[in-house]
């Protein structure tokens, strides 16, 4: 079954620092620290494999003949290369195969089905079948897509942030929010305007903006973890110039 899109988000890496060190880092240098964590997830390196009537014998409106698969992994921001290619598959009409995947590589969350033309050679080209799968099972019960999903794999891994998702979280570390929002305003209203822009760029501008977000949200996390562990002491000093001054302080 295919995953609902965000369910999850963009997956950001956690960070591991002492109270001492974030109280030397600040907001900027937090924030910074995780994106220097940020690295790219690996690519599957196993082949799916498919059994034609794994799904059922009939009820599929896949056309009959013969296919190759391959899958790519996303980890919300971005995807991986393809795996390698599954063995040739035939399909008899209204068959409903079904695809077994490999567990997913760390820190991805789910995957995307290409699969090559009917009666198409091994080598591809591929096109999108189905995206967003969790499980390691899907069963191909429709025939394949011709919308603007239907679209070729990537052919580099794309899962770490960009020069452009970084660029709008240090916008957003500065107090500047307007990058985000805007990237969010003009793609769904380029988008739902029925604008013949590029789904797979207006897909991953949608995902740049929610990696930052997301960034921003870690940020919140880590302090909250971290004060909650560290709550200090309210207690009464005197300061240089003799005044009763009433701080919080730490071990």
């Amino acid at each position: 079954m295919a995953q609902a899109y965000g369910t999850n988000g963009p997956y950001v890496y956690p960070v591991s620092r002492t109270f001492p060190q974030l109280q030397g880092l600040g907001l900027g240098g937090l924030i910074e620290t995780i994106i220097a964590n940020q690295t790219a997830t690996v690519d599957p390196d196993t082949a799916p494999t498919a059994a034609a009537t794994g799904g059922g014998a009939t009820g599929g409106l896949l056309a009959a003949g013969t296919y190759y698969l391959v899958f790519t992994e996303t980890n919300g921001l971005g995807e991986t290369k393809i795996s390698p290619e599954s063995s040739q598959l035939t399909v008899g009409a209204t068959n409903i195969p079904r695809v077994t995947f490999p567990a997913l590589k760390t820190n991805n969350q789910a995957r995307h089905l290409y699969v090559g033309a009917v009666n198409g050679a091994s080598g591809g080209p591929y096109k999108r079948y189905a995206s967003w799968i969790t499980s390691t099972t899907h069963d191909m019960t429709t025939a394949s897509p011709a919308t603007s999903d239907a679209v070729a794999p990537p052919s580099v891994n794309g899962t770490a942030p960009d020069a452009r998702a970084i660029g709008l979280l240090r916008k957003a570390k500065r107090g500047d929010y307007q990058g985000v929002v805007t990237i969010l305003h003009d793609v769904m209203t380029a988008f739902h305007r029925g604008a013949a822009v590029d789904y797979q760029k207006v897909f991953l501008d949608l995902q740049r903006a929610q990696w930052a977000l997301k960034v921003i949200e870690r940020s919140c996390t880590t302090l909250g973890e971290s004060w909650r562990a560290n709550p200090g002491t309210i207690s009464t000093t005197i300061d240089v110039n003799g005044q009763a001054r009433t701080v919080r302080t730490w071990p």
